[in-house]
Parts: structure tokens; C-alpha cells; sequence
């Protein structure tokens, strides 16, 4: 059976045209932890891009945009926020139209409220159009479910993930005939991929499902063993909120010192900001991550925005409904010791100078639901 490998991370951009230095201050708090020495590229670094916006629109476009995603965000459910942008005349009564919205705006909306909307029974020609703006053609079933809970962040009741997941299958079928010799045998697979998931990066699940189990599960799915060996460990490895690095809508992408978790030292690290999420690598060309934050309901502070202070920023993870540093781990404890995780703390950046800073606070504020950037005492950063 044919069954397409996993993708592999992008070229890396060009060479570093000279080093990368990070002086600071003699009154630079303890706190904060500037390194103590001039900082050095490796010889083989490799310069950030320039800025990299993926949003490839005009300026009234998107001030529409984050207009119409206002009165979404604002409404007590994604179906009274839809009814609230037609009611206004902002949006066509029909699928393609909000199916349009939906995915254009996407990372500036509450992903619960989204998942909730598209699906409801009355949504379904809308999910419809948005599976097949989906490009899944000659993906594995594991990277394709990834693709789609990046998209569609699976938040909402049991019922309705399951009217996403079928369509999903059904879309996944028809883009790769033969994997599966039925959209039920896709559906099937792809909800255990799901269940699989949550029982591998959810710290309440004491006893992990085992490799043979999974197995054991889906040998009905007639898929080579090796497969199911395959995609069993890059879940396992890798929770499916975290997206593929060839999969990443790249907004911004470049070095920055990283403050270690101890907050006495800092550390060269390079930095992918997405529409969805920051991931922090230690190599340019790892596939996977060490940390990731989620931008939905993240915050971004500073102590200052002028001055070399200004060099630093944080970004606080809140997730909907929790307080700063609550995330959940993006890997189970008992899990695997490489795998990346969501950050337990604020993580803290410095820039090389004041604009470059500037440049990833704008990068990451235009996905984020916040408003402004939190101006906070020079000990809490």
C-alpha cells in the first residue's frame, strides 16, 4: 500500500553575514540574567530572514478583518457571532462566504467558538467548503489529522468533533484513493489518532497506551505495520497541536536569546513564529521543537518600550480560561524526555536591538486577542 512519507522541515535560509552580539547594560537586573560576555554565531549560523508576513494583504483588508473578527470574538457563541456579522451586513448569508471568513480570519478568532460553529448540523455545508480548501493529497493520515487540528482546533463537544472528524475522512478518502478502501475505515483510524493523543499528552492518563495496543486496535485498518509503528511514535513524540515545520505558515523566523527556565542565563536559540503558535528551536534545522506557546490567548509584556530594556519582551502563555503559566504540557510527563512541550513559564527574548524587538512584537501581537502590550516592572520580566 502506498502511503506518502512524513514531511521534512524546509530549507534553512541563507549565511550569516557577520556575528551576532548582545551587550547589555551595567545596571541590567539580576533578575533579567544579561549574559555576561559578548554573544557569537557559530560559524555555520545561519542568518533570520527578513520580516515574513505571511499575510500577504492590503492595509484595509486586514483593519476588515480584525473588524468583523471583533464582532465574532464579542458574540456568546460562534453561531450568534456569525448571525451578528450577517445581521450587519459584513457577511454574505451563504457557505462559501463564511467559509472565506472563517479561514482568512482564523487565527484572530476563538478557536472554541469556530470548532463549536462548524460543527452544528446547520453548519455542515460550511465545514464542507472549509475540508475542501484542505490540501491533503499524498499526506499520511497522521500528518493530514495534525494539518487539520491546526486549522481547526478540535474544541468543542464530543458530537461535534465528530461531525468534523467524519467530513474530515471523507475528505481525506477522496484526496487519497486506495490508502483506505472505505471513508469509514479513514474516519475510524483518524479518531483513534485523536484518542491516541490525548491519552499520550494528558498528565491525568496514568496508564499510557502501549505501541502493541495501538496496534492491537486498528490491525482491522490493513495498514503495513510499520506504518501504524511510525505514526504511533510521531504522536507519541509530538503532541497534534504542534504543527509540522513544512506545515508552518511562517510569519517571522530568526535568532533570539532565549532566558533559561532558572532565569540566570540566557541561551542562542532560533525562534518560528506561526499563525497559531511560537516554537523554539535549538538548531535551525530541527524538526521539532524544545518549547512552543500557543498565541491565542497569549500576552506580551515589556518593562519599557524605549532604551536597551527595550531589547527584551515576554510572552506569557494563558490559554482560555487559565492564568499565566497554567499551560498544559504539550507532552506528558511520563513521556518521551525529547519531546517538546508547551512552556510551564513566561518565555523572555531579548532582540539584538529596539526595532528588531519591535519587529517580533508586532509579528506575534497580530495573532494574539490581546490588546496593547502589558507594561510590567523590570523584576517581573
Amino acid at each position: 500500500m502506498d502511503v506518502s512519507p512524513r514531511a521534512t522541515p524546509p530549507p534553512s535560509p541563507r549565511p550569516l553575514s557577520r556575528a551576532i552580539t548582545a551587550d547589555r547594560p551595567a545596571t541590567a537586573s539580576a533578575a533579567i540574567g544579561g549574559p555576561s560576555r559578548t554573544l557569537q554565531a557559530p560559524r555555520r549560523s545561519r542568518a533570520a530572514p527578513p520580516f515574513n508576513n505571511t499575510i500577504r494583504h492590503s492595509v484595509q483588508l486586514e483593519q476588515e478583518l480584525k473588524g468583523k473578527a471583533a464582532v465574532f470574538n464579542n458574540a456568546s457563541s460562534g453561531k450568534k457571532g456569525i448571525q451578528a456579522l450577517i445581521d450587519r451586513g459584513m457577511l454574505a448569508d451563504e457557505p462559501e462566504a463564511i467559509g472565506a471568513f472563517l479561514k482568512a480570519a482564523g487565527p484572530r478568532l476563538k478557536q472554541s467558538e469556530v470548532a463549536d460553529y462548524l460543527g452544528m448540523v446547520s453548519s455542515r455545508r460550511v465545514l464542507e467548503w472549509m475540508m475542501d480548501s484542505l490540501e491533503l493529497t499524498g499526506m499520511r493520515i497522521d500528518s493530514a489529522v495534525r494539518k487539520l487540528n491546526t486549522r481547526i482546533q478540535l474544541r468543542a463537544e464530543a458530537q461535534k468533533i465528530d461531525r468534523i472528524v467524519q467530513c474530515f475522512a471523507s475528505r481525506y478518502h477522496a484526496c487519497n484513493p486506495g490508502v483506505f478502501e472505505a471513508e469509514d475505515q479513514a474516519y475510524i483510524f483518524a479518531f483513534s489518532l485523536l484518542m491516541l493523543n490525548t491519552d499520550a499528552h494528558n498528565d491525568n492518563v496514568k496508564h499510557k497506551m502501549s505501541k502493541e495496543s495501538f496496534l492491537s486496535i486498528n490491525r482491522e485498518q490493513k495498514l503495513p505495520r510499520a506504518v501504524l509503528e511510525d505514526v504511533y511514535d510521531a504522536i507519541v513524540n509530538c503532541d497534534l497541536q504542534i504543527e509540522e515545520r513544512a506545515q508552518i505558515d511562517v510569519v517571522k523566523e530568526g535568532w533570539l536569546l532565549k532566558q533559561n527556565r532558572r532565569r540566570v542565563g540566557w541561551r542562542r536559540r532560533y525562534v518560528v513564529v506561526s499563525t497559531r503558535a511560537i516554537y523554539v528551536y535549538k538548531s535551525e534545522a530541527d524538526a521539532l521543537p524544545s518549547q512552543f506557546c500557543p498565541l491565542e490567548f497569549s500576552v506580551i509584556a515589556q518593562q519599557t518600550s524605549v532604551g536597551p530594556m527595550a531589547r527584551k519582551f515576554e510572552v506569557r502563555c494563558v490559554p482560555d480560561g487559565a492564568t499565566p503559566g497554567s499551560t498544559p504540557r504539550a507532552r506528558s510527563k511520563s513521556g518521551p524526555s525529547g519531546g517538546p512541550e508547551t512552556s510551564l513559564r513566561p518565555l523572555v527574548f531579548e532582540a539584538k536591538d529596539e526595532k528588531t524587538a519591535k519587529d517580533w512584537i508586532k509579528a506575534i501581537q497580530q495573532f494574539t486577542l490581546q490588546e496593547g502590550v502589558l507594561v510590567v516592572p523590570e523584576e517581573e520580566l
